[in-house]
């Protein structure tokens, strides 16, 4: 398959982001979740970073940019917005076909195989090590989607680490399409109108992958969640922690 890891940077929701926020969270991303990628034993996959239209001209999009191609890292940046549906948006059904339509084009020269399988991770989150390895050795099939159900929680400013247990399902999951149905706005927009991440295991026909294989981060920039969240569990200390923060490639 094609394995793209997407990541939709700008454009969830009404919100608007002046420079130094966007500094900041492209510093977040270089720090955790760009080094957790780097750390995969499988790197067989291309780092899809969604944006919107007018972060194209934007100086600091163009430094990450050039900063990811020096470093060889296969990586795709469109500006069509969220490619995801955006349940913090009015009139999404129009806006999600509209961003489908000005983005998926982007990527048809990077689809050579017959199956994509499409891994969602945020821009201040992270994955094991043997993430990538595990989902792309998962059989495809019509309608298909694995994720993982409990991981960590780590504070990014003090390094504090914890278990987190979600009640609902989290943002850390793959959805499997074949080829013309991820390449085309309107199938991919059928296919992938589930609203919210939370009802991706009803959605979907969904492989609960076990282990704890992904980090939330928590920083003074988070909207939704935050360290006294009621999903964390207990903090972690002393080699395990250490050991535990080694296999997310810090």
């Amino acid at each position: 398959m094609t394995h793209f890891i997407y990541t939709g940077f700008l454009g969830r929701g009404n919100s608007q982001h002046d420079n130094e926020w966007i500094e900041k969270r492209i510093k977040i991303f270089k720090d955790f979740t760009l080094k957790s990628l780097l750390n995969q034993t499988n790197k067989n996959f291309i780092h899809w970073v969604s944006w919107r239209k007018e972060d194209k001209e934007n100086r600091l999009v163009r430094v990450l940019d050039s900063y990811l191609n020096n470093r060889g890292y296969p990586h795709v940046f469109t500006y069509g917005g969220l490619c995801l549906w955006d349940d913090r948006k009015r009139n999404e059904q129009v806006e999600f076909k509209q961003r489908l339509e000005q983005s998926l084009p982007l990527l048809a020269p990077f689809v050579k195989e017959e199956y994509v399988y499409q891994t969602l991770l945020d821009s201040d989150d992270m994955y094991r090590k043997d993430v990538v390895e595990e989902i792309q050795e998962l059989p495809y099939k019509e309608k298909g989607a694995a994720g993982y159900r409990s991981g960590f929680v780590m504070n990014f400013l003090n390094n504090t680490l914890a278990r987190w247990n979600p009640q609902t399902c989290p943002p850390f999951y793959t959805i499997m399409f074949d080829k013309e149905t991820f390449l085309n706005p309107e199938k991919h927009y059928y296919y992938t109108h589930y609203h919210s991440h939370e009802y991706v295991e009803h959605f979907f026909d969904f492989i609960s992958l076990v282990g704890k294989k992904f980090i939330v981060g928590i920083h003074d920039d988070n909207t939704t969640t935050n360290w006294g969240h009621r999903f964390r569990g207990d903090t972690i200390e002393g080699e395990y922690k250490l050991q535990r923060l080694k296999d997310f490639g810090l």
